[in-house]
């Protein structure tokens, strides 16, 4: 070290989560509507601009609970998808984000239910690495129960409507369907 003073700076990162655009547990989805997680890592260097952090992120998915759950996913969980590499998203400077792979998908809809994500970043040359679960709503929300509807018609033994009126003595059946829905599908 030189005969002049010097200053070390330590650098660190915080790594923020935010489930997609309007996705909290208040503003409830229907199962098949596509739901990604943002992860943003802003670099902190106290000696001037941060450098922008670097790596991949790799997001998890716990749920489903009870929709008054207030459970976080702190460990465990299903990946989500493989590991989203951070890209350049400043300003601010050294600022970096990675979005999942979507979860709820038409294709692959989740049960209703409560889930939470959590996000794992293993740090880079320059910070040391962190994780986010969130808080309360910050990083769950709810897949609603879809709504049915059922319709019953008395029938005879063989499953055909019966005309009236219907003489005395006869054995009657109810014949009943349940329509779901084109998101979810028709119930089991």
């Amino acid at each position: 070290v030189g005969p002049a003073n010097f200053q070390i700076a330590n650098c660190s990162a915080a790594l923020t989560t935010t489930p997609s655009a309007g996705v909290t547990e208040g503003t409830q989805v229907p199962p098949g509507t596509g739901v990604t997680d943002l992860a943003v890592v802003q670099g902190i260097n106290n000696a001037g601009a941060p450098p922008t952090p670097t790596g991949n992120v790799t997001f998890f998915l716990c749920g489903p609970t009870t929709p008054n759950s207030t459970a976080l996913c702190t460990t465990g969980g299903t990946q989500v998808g493989g590991a989203k590499a951070l890209t350049n998203s400043s300003p601010p400077p050294g600022e970096a984000s990675a979005t999942s792979d979507a979860v709820n998908t038409a294709a692959s809809p989740l049960a209703p239910g409560r889930y939470c994500f959590r996000a794992v970043w293993p740090g880079d040359t320059n910070y040391p690495g962190s994780t986010h679960v969130g808080t309360g709503q910050s990083e769950c929300f709810i897949v609603r129960v879809v709504a049915t509807t059922t319709v019953t018609t008395p029938s005879n033994g063989l499953g055909l409507p019966l005309s009236s009126p219907v003489e005395l003595g006869a054995i009657l059946f109810d014949k009943a369907v349940v329509t779901g829905s084109d998101a979810v599908g028709s119930p089991p």
